[in-house]
């Protein structure tokens, strides 16, 4: 599943509000402080979206054998690897694409 996010430079728009606010505080002007508020809120929602899904972390679990041979197995998606090399070789699953940076349970 992918998300939108939008890629704001959050410590800029925070030091433009804030700026922007305490001008208009300090001078009284309570209808154009709502107006800020409202402009910023449209410049927020107007920045650009970019897909974004979240990564996956797992690690390969080593199974013995029973009546397939032994390999390893995707701990987030079951994908059966008979390459004992890919333990250190993928550094992701070639499968789903799980981050193999986990620890092993």
């Amino acid at each position: 599943m992918t998300h939108q996010i939008r890629p704001i430079d959050g410590n800029d728009l925070l030091k433009d509000v804030n700026c922007r606010i305490n001008d208009l505080f300090a001078a009284g002007e309570d209808a154009k402080l709502l107006q800020c508020l409202d402009e910023e809120t449209r410049r927020i929602k107007s920045a650009p979206t970019l897909d974004y899904a979240p990564v996956v972390h797992a690690h390969w679990d080593y199974y013995s054998g029973g009546i397939i041979r032994p390999h390893f197995r995707c701990s987030a998606c079951s994908s059966p690897r008979y390459e004992h090399y890919a333990v250190n070789e993928f550094k992701y699953c070639p499968s789903c694409g799980a981050r193999m940076d986990e620890e092993a349970r």
